[in-house]
């Protein structure tokens, strides 16, 4: 349970507590345009407990925002001044010298901020940073408020809090929308951080819900007009606070059946594409093309699935690639023509035995077992998880393209950073998502196990491979494999290598991940 500590004001350490255990966030507080700032909104969360800065990261996008960037002299001044003097923000057992996370990170590739801002003024402690591979921000250190970097692979050194920052202006009005949620004029109803006004669905001016815009809808918004439209249904239409001129614009425009919806088999957990997770502004621009929901949940499964637009792409051995296997080669350029969904990550232990009501898995007995990726899996098991949860596997093609993720190097980032290898994984699967993201948002695509791919494996197959939708050979002996595992050396943690077994064969690295058709 959240624990205020503030109310539109900065707390002191003292009224926050010296190295509080228990969850807690600040009420936000505004850089205000007025004092020089950029009008975005902060709040610090105290989460009693380490946590990885990929899941911070997660957290704080969850929330409508971002992990804080300051990446100016006076950003960087306003959060130390504002919420740096609390040793609630400090990690206890560190003697209060780590601080929250700040949203800065490199993955070998220069340092970045989550939000795309460039990259110039830095305010790092003497000595750092290390560019120790993969490193991030981890935290302020006192007294001096100043950055220390870290390896985020290394628990030892988590933080226990970090500071949101919310900047989204989605409605264009040159107002940060969060402050608008908190003073009532933009309504959020489902508590996202998110205005509802920016989450209009399919069929806004279907008032009563009867699946079509009509007759009762509009009387329902002239019953109510000019007030704030709440009764027996919602009639602010726009989400705005009262019922105008908009509402009925909506509605005269919707007129009529509603459409059915475009993904009868997912809930929309986001419809448009978040830039902080999808950092390739190529694919991000394909995506919003799309008109398709970016992030969404499978009903059947709660299996949460991110967006895949179409594109062209090099398939096969990367430039200057040396570990390439023939297998790999020709390169050969691929055009996928349509979007699908790609599971986030590999399909978890615990998604497996809901549907399936076993478990096959060698790495069981854990606490975190229920969210490691099923192991000892076939593809033939694999097409019967499918069979009754109406997914597919990808193609060899899908997969790779996934994968890279616009990149066009042998890897998406760093190897122990984005993937657990024969090098760090201590030889048992890891919990899925906690390594670094590609630049679609997938997790683990390198790494923890090899996952089945649709096609029939041919050795010379890309000699002759279409180049539109390519979906393997016709026949064969053996399926396809990609990825590489929790065993697997630089050779085959690579986004291009092609591994390959009969369909019946059972490992314990060797795991899936689903997609679907829109």
């Amino acid at each position: 349970m959240n624990n205020v500590l503030m109310a539109g004001a900065v707390a002191s350490a003292a009224s926050l507590g010296m190295c509080a255990d228990a969850f807690a966030q600040s009420s936000a507080v505004q850089w205000t345009t007025a004092s020089g700032g950029n009008g975005h909104w902060y709040s610090g969360v105290d989460l009693g407990h380490p946590v990885f800065w990929v899941e911070a990261r997660d957290m704080a996008t969850a929330s409508g925002g971002h992990l804080a960037t300051p990446s100016t002299a006076g950003e960087d001044h306003f959060l130390v001044t504002t919420f740096l003097d609390s040793a609630s923000l400090y990690r206890p057992d560190y003697s209060c010298c780590q601080g929250p996370y700040i949203g800065a990170f490199n993955e070998g590739a220069g340092w970045k901020w989550v939000d795309g801002t460039p990259w110039s003024y830095t305010n790092w402690h003497p000595g750092n940073p290390n560019e120790i591979p993969f490193t991030v921000v981890v935290y302020w250190s006192r007294p001096e408020c100043k950055w220390q970097d870290q390896n985020d692979v290394n628990q030892q050194y988590k933080s226990t809090a970090y500071i949101i920052e919310w900047s989204a202006d989605c409605n264009a009005d040159g107002i940060v929308d969060y402050g608008q949620i908190l003073s009532g004029q933009l309504i959020d109803a489902n508590s996202n951080g998110i205005p509802d006004s920016c989450e209009i669905g399919p069929c806004p001016g279907d008032i009563s819900g009867n699946n079509s815009v009509d007759g009762v809808d509009l009387a329902a918004l002239l019953g109510t007009w000019g007030t704030n439209g709440q009764g027996e249904f919602n009639c602010d239409v726009d989400h705005d606070g009262i019922v105008g001129g908009t509402d009925l614009a909506i509605i005269l425009g919707s007129w009529g059946p509603c459409a059915p919806p475009i993904l009868p088999w997912a809930t929309v957990l986001e419809q448009n594409v978040n830039p902080a997770v999808v950092t390739d502004a190529t694919l991000r621009n394909a995506i919003i093309a799309s008109g398709l929901p970016w992030r969404v949940r499978d009903n059947g499964t709660n299996i949460e699935m991110l967006l895949v637009p179409g594109g062209i792409f090099m398939m096969g051995c990367s430039p200057g690639d040396a570990e390439c296997y023939e297998s790999e080669n020709p390169a050969h350029q691929v055009t996928l023509t349509n979007a699908f969904y790609m599971s986030k990550t590999e399909v978890t232990q615990a998604q497996w035995q809901a549907k399936m009501g076993s478990n096959p898995s060698s790495f069981q007995g854990q606490a975190d077992s229920p969210s490691r990726p099923v192991e000892n899996v076939s593809w033939i098991m694999a097409q019967g998880f499918n069979t009754a949860t109406g997914f597919r596997l990808p193609t060899e093609a899908e997969w790779e393209y996934a994968c890279r993720a616009g990149t066009t190097t042998a890897r998406y980032g760093l190897e122990n950073n984005i993937s657990w290898n024969l090098f760090n994984s201590g030889s048992v699967s890891h919990a899925v998502a906690t390594k670094l993201p590609n630049a679609l948002g997938l997790y683990d695509t390198l790494g923890n196990v090899w996952e089945w791919c649709q096609d029939w494996y041919g050795d010379l197959y890309y000699a002759s491979s279409p180049s539109e939708n390519p979906t393997g050979p016709t026949a064969g002996t053996y399926r396809v494999l990609h990825g590489g595992g929790l065993l697997a050396g630089s050779d085959s943690t690579r986004a291009s290598v092609r591994g390959w077994n009969i369909p019946s064969n059972v490992q314990n690295v060797y795991g899936f991940r689903v997609a679907r058709n829109p």
